[in-house]
């Protein structure tokens, strides 16, 4: 019985553990620091890209007729996908197309849901065991 409320506390602080992670990671992208380092950082980007040549297709007309805007997920800054960040395309209309960020909500939950079955796993792996 000791073992087993030993065993249970370790799952219980590991998982607190885990579940502190996934909330910073949740939770961090919206606080103000990390809105002023992601600022920061476009800013320096845009300033690298202003003293970039201009593109070979910059006089197109067929290019200058087609609007690309960015989204506040991209920055805004009318790049449609910059830094080739993984998106979905989305078919918003007939004649409209949009990028738009994907979701990491299900990712952290089938690695919650994969730890929690490891440790599972791990647990009547080590009560089966005759030499532990």
């Amino acid at each position: 019985m000791d073992d087993l409320l030993r065993d249970l506390s370790r799952f219980l602080v590991l998982a607190g553990i885990f579940a502190a992670a996934v909330a910073l990671i949740w939770f961090l992208p919206g606080t103000r620091f990390h809105r002023d380092w992601e600022k920061r950082e476009l800013e320096r980007e845009l300033e690298e890209r202003e003293s970039r040549p201009k593109p070979p297709w910059a006089d197109d007309p067929i290019a200058q007729s087609i609007e690309w805007t960015g989204t506040a997920a991209f920055g805004g800054d009318g790049a449609a996908n910059p830094k080739g960040a993984v998106v979905r395309l989305v078919a918003v209309s007939a004649s409209r197309m949009e990028f738009h960020p994907p979701s990491t909500r299900s990712w952290h939950v089938v690695m919650l849901f994969l730890g929690i079955v490891t440790y599972i796993l791990v647990f009547i792996s080590r009560r089966s065991c005759p030499w532990t």
